[in-house]
């Protein structure tokens, strides 16, 4: 099976310059909308250009202190609207399961933060190291989460005993 390697995941220049509108945390989600629909209105709606455009918007609003950012869940969730109409079991798809589940997490919803970040775990283990654009630490590592989410899960759904 031959990979190919979309470019959802090569970095754009940055426009920003030094003294510019960037600020000591990357550009404002504000500067980074208009990046994503200038790329919108050369790559179409329905490219992965676009949907890498949605993750770097919901990543600046992450960055900005907005952890629980429901705009930030927003435009990770289309973004994946996007990339699954490429395929369910793409590099792109756990990418952003992955960015969904940091978001959810986040914001407290740690059930659908495990849903997610199962599914992006699932689909990297069927890719090598090179195929799926993270590496085998980086996987370990949120395979460790994975468990500590799930353990989490089951202490909030344990019943008291019955008296």
């Amino acid at each position: 099976m031959e990979i190919v390697v979309s470019n959802f995941f090569r970095e754009s220049p940055s426009k920003s310059q030094p003294g510019g509108s960037s600020d000591f945390f990357g550009p404002p989600p504000k500067e980074m909308e208009q990046r994503a629909e200038e790329v919108k209105s050369q790559s179409g709606e329905d490219s992965l250009e676009y949907a890498s455009a949605l993750v770097k918007v919901g990543d600046a609003h992450m960055v900005q202190g907005n952890l629980a950012n429901p705009q930030a869940q927003k435009c990770y969730e289309q973004a994946m609207k996007i990339v699954s109409g490429k395929g369910e079991t793409t590099a792109e798809t756990a990418y952003v399961f992955d960015k969904l589940a940091i978001v959810k997490q986040s914001s407290g919803d740690t059930a659908s933060a495990v849903v997610d970040l199962l599914k992006a775990i699932e689909i990297w283990k069927q890719f090598d190291a090179n195929s799926r654009f993270v590496t085998d630490e980086y996987v370990g590592r949120r395979v460790e989460d994975l468990t500590r989410m799930q353990r989490v899960e089951a202490l909030r759904n344990r019943r008291p005993p019955d008296l």
